[in-house]
């Protein structure tokens, strides 16, 4: 009710999202991998091991608003994090891309 979309464009836009989202199991990132974001995140906020253990496991980069986290990882040398002001300051360095 808040989107104001009916049932059909809310169905449609769930379907368009879902089909840019890629779902990975758990059991797929090796032990590991789960081991060394513990231990970037054990002292931080161990609820967040999950999204440490992925973008290791995907060699990506996380985005997060959680300042505890970013602040938390950035001083363990975790340099594979961005937060929303670094996405602006990227955004207005590469203007003209």
């Amino acid at each position: 009710s808040i989107s104001k979309l009916s049932d059909q464009q809310l169905s449609d836009s769930r379907d368009h999202l879902f089909a840019k989202i890629h779902f990975i199991n758990e059991s797929l990132i090796p032990a590991q991998t789960w081991s060394k974001a513990k231990n970037y995140t054990f002292d931080i906020d161990i609820d967040d091991t999950d999204f440490v253990a992925l973008t290791i496991h995907l060699k990506g980069h996380l985005w997060t608003g959680d300042k505890e986290l970013y602040n938390g990882l950035k001083e363990k040398g975790f340099t594979k994090i961005f937060n929303t002001e670094d996405l602006k300051l990227y955004r207005s360095q590469h203007s003209s891309l």
